[in-house]
């Protein structure tokens, strides 16, 4: 309830990605408080979730918009030009290519178990 009631205060592309915290504490409370295995698995979700959550923050508006600043079409293909987010497009296919390859490795072996 404090994470919506915090929603006036600051910009969204801020808060947001704070919300991803809350599955990094559930794995290491699942290990302190039930003695939970975590997992290889488990370890690469959580720091995808620091690594993105850090990213989108270090990325996002310093400044809550205006209500009055007008959005438009051109912004967004001003936006879509930028070297950030045509890094960001690569950054994330390469990322699925890597993953799904990982992905069908870790099958296959577990398959021939």
């Amino acid at each position: 309830l404090m994470n919506f009631a915090s929603y006036p205060f600051a910009s969204t592309s801020i808060l947001a990605p704070l919300e991803a915290v809350q599955f990094v504490t559930n794995v290491l409370l699942g290990k302190a408080l039930f003695g939970k295995v975590i997992t290889s698995k488990m370890w690469i979700g959580t720091f995808g979730a620091i690594f993105g959550t850090v990213f989108t923050l270090l990325n996002a508006p310093s400044e809550k918009p205006s209500e009055e600043m007008p959005v438009n079409n051109l912004d967004f293909v001003e936006l879509w030009k930028g070297m950030g987010w045509i890094a960001y497009l690569v950054f994330c296919a390469a990322a699925l290519v890597i993953l799904q390859i990982a992905y069908l490795r870790l099958k296959d072996l577990d398959q021939k178990c």
